[in-house]
């Protein structure tokens, strides 16, 4: 019997995560993000550096995860909130209109936004189109 050696190869046990898609628009002063599938706490920092990056801390903000089950641990759901108060530290903070449909969800947004220290109104949506309605009424996009 010949013992040849084989390649090491690793096998991963977590399911491959799905990044955050998201547009910023300047003229609108909106960003608009979504996720399909498990979203973990590194692709939601990384939307939140190209959002500081591109100065757009003061924009609305429409976040669509009815298709993202959250399964974040309170553990990221505070590394995150800590991260959000470093980039939201002495800047005007735009509304959050977020979209979700788990009960589990709304109680980890509702604890993420405890921790944050952010004043800006934050609602919790079930349906896209009354999240977009929710930030026209603050006027955004602003009417031209």
């Amino acid at each position: 019997m010949h013992n040849a050696l084989l390649p090491f190869r690793r096998v991963s046990r977590h399911k491959p995560s799905v990044p955050i898609n998201y547009s910023i628009s300047h003229a609108d002063r909106m960003v608009t993000a979504s996720g399909q599938g498990e979203i973990v706490l590194g692709e939601v920092q990384q939307a939140l550096m190209a959002v500081m990056k591109e100065n757009a801390i003061p924009y609305a903000k429409l976040v669509d995860l009815s298709f993202a089950p959250l399964t974040l641990r309170h553990a990221g759901i505070r590394a995150m909130a800590d991260r959000m108060n470093e980039f939201n530290r002495g800047k005007t903070v735009g509304p959050l209109a977020i979209v979700l449909t788990s009960e589990l969800a709304k109680e980890m947004l509702e604890l993420f936004d405890s921790l944050v220290d952010a004043d800006r109104p934050l609602r919790i949506f079930t349906e896209a189109e009354s999240a977009r309605a929710w930030l026209a009424e603050l006027g955004y996009p602003p009417k031209n």
